[in-house]
């Protein structure tokens, strides 16, 4: 019997062109090989299938081409072929990093019991050109349930084993279905990594991108959310709302008391216990922005004033 790949990349696709022998190009470029690509098809009529079904340079390529309900559905026809250990995915019009699945297979190796490893990105323009690269936060259920935190479905790499029957997409929600997928895989270990791994084009005409979308986000996420907490024990959620708030405490008088001393080690006590009760909130993050604000404010000033003070020197002949 053949052994199961390492990995599973998975394409749900229909009508990719013109950008997907791009992505195709990036998955033949990948310097670590035991990988399998699933292919899911929703019965493209742009070329897709012709480009597809001439694919070469992968050795193991798994291609099925039918009609599809929702993207969700896609997914839901294309992970059950899946073998590979590990699971991840590739759009039509994203790009893998050509050591894309050898940097998380170190990092999946290095973590056996973790559900998802979510990596960072770079975002590129629809010609290719480099915009800036995103760091996600790093996961807490509280702040994916409220959407301050939407980790990149495009760079997240599942372990199946782990996973188990809840690697799937609710099919409910034809255009969030990740939102959901998240929450149930907070029941895991999930893991941010910082290392790049992808290039995710930023198109206008994606959903993200009209404002007519974010009715139905509100309406699909809204009933999943609380659909999801009634699910949660008690103990759990008291858990949650607990540290939560006490974070939001500790944070509330670092920031109040960096106001009037500074970076004292009262300051820094508060901060250390905000951080440690929950280390995402908002309000966490703000103290820390003034923190790093006011540094570089203070670079700014100090370089300043050694200008001003070379260049008195200077016209006076100092130098």
């Amino acid at each position: 019997m053949e052994k199961p790949p390492r990995f599973s990349l998975v394409l749900v696709v229909r009508n990719g062109m013109p950008h997907l022998p791009e992505a195709l190009e990036s998955v033949k470029r990948q310097t670590f090989s035991d990988f399998e690509l699933v292919i899911q098809d929703g019965a493209s009529t742009d070329g897709t299938v012709d480009v597809l079904k001439g694919l070469t340079g992968i050795p193991r390529v798994l291609f099925t081409s039918c009609p599809d309900n929702s993207l969700a559905h896609g997914y839901n026809l294309a992970l059950p072929r899946c073998t590979g250990e590990i699971v991840g995915t590739i759009d039509a019009d994203n790009l893998l990093e050509p050591d894309a699945l050898e940097k998380m297979d170190r990092e999946m190796r290095a973590r056996p019991e973790c559900g998802v490893i979510y990596a960072s990105q770079k975002l590129i323009r629809a010609d290719g050109t480099l915009i800036r690269t995103f760091v996600p936060r790093a996961f807490d259920l509280l702040s994916a349930l409220e959407c301050f935190l939407v980790p990149p479905f495009g760079s997240a790499y599942f372990n199946r084993r782990v996973c188990g029957a809840e690697l799937r997409m609710d099919e409910r929600l034809p255009n969030c279905p990740d939102y959901d997928l998240w929450l149930r895989m907070s029941r895991f270990e999930i893991v941010r990594s910082e290392t790049v791994v992808s290039s995710t084009r930023i198109n206008d005409n994606s959903i993200s991108c009209r404002a007519e979308s974010y009715e139905k986000f509100l309406t699909y996420k809204s009933a999943t959310a609380l659909e999801f907490i009634r699910t949660l024990p008690r103990e759990r959620l008291d858990e949650l709302l607990r540290a939560r708030v006490l974070s939001g405490m500790y944070a509330w008088a670092a920031q109040s008391t960096y106001n009037i001393e500074g970076a004292s080690p009262q300051f820094a006590r508060y901060l250390e216990e905000a951080q440690r009760l929950y280390p995402n909130t908002r309000m966490v993050e703000e103290v820390l922005t003034t923190v790093r604000c006011d540094k570089v404010a203070k670079k700014k000033l100090s370089l300043t004033k050694r200008l001003k003070k070379a260049w008195k020197m200077l016209r006076k002949g100092q130098f």
